[in-house]
């Protein structure tokens, strides 16, 4: 009897997943069902096209930290994944493109604007908080190597000041701990 109720309580999730018109919804409840390895379908995409760039990206060697850098483990934030987050950045005021997506490229000029947004399939309720690094001799110049987590929703956007490699850093927070994070380069010439 009891494998009965608990086929009855899957059944009903299926189909309260299949009814909705709400997307978090449905995915909350597909993951119920599946895990927390099911996933929205953009989130699946842009997270292949991010492993078939990362095999040809160079690996970076930690370096001391900024002035004003914070760490998220150094906040009290305890890390606990139990969902994907994926940044996906969009650059703006390139001459001669659209908005390209900041991962397709080498590399981006100075003085254009990138539009960060975090794709996840995190149920509701999450706080997201951010992190920019700056690097490099003009950055450090201009005292802005930066590295403070700054809470912002679930985009953010930044313009191309200093060249160099720098990074942006997203973390989903719920109940005091990271449940999703990702990384992104960014390399302005």
């Amino acid at each position: 009897m009891a494998q009965a109720g608990q086929t009855k309580k899957y059944a009903g999730w299926a189909r309260a997943a299949y009814d909705t018109d709400d997307e978090d919804e449905a995915l909350t409840l597909w993951q119920k069902l599946f895990g927390p390895e099911f996933v929205a379908p953009e989130v699946r995409e842009v997270a292949k096209s991010i492993a078939a760039s990362k095999a040809s990206l160079p690996l970076l060697i930690r370096e001391e930290a900024a002035p004003s850098e914070e760490f998220i483990e150094k906040k009290g934030y305890r890390f606990t994944p139990r969902y994907r987050a994926v940044l996906d950045c969009r650059v703006h005021g390139m001459r001669g493109f659209r908005t390209p997506r900041l991962r397709e490229l080498p590399s981006v000029p100075r003085h254009v604007k990138l539009r960060f947004e975090v794709l996840t399939d995190a149920p509701p309720g999450f706080t997201v908080l951010w992190k920019v690094r700056n690097r490099g001799q003009a950055a450090a110049a201009a005292r802005e190597l930066r590295g403070e987590i700054m809470s912002d929703g679930k985009t953010h956007e930044e313009s191309t000041l200093y060249p160099g490699h720098h990074y942006v850093e997203v973390y989903l927070v719920r109940d005091g701990q990271v449940v999703a994070s990702d990384h992104h380069d960014v390399v302005i010439r």
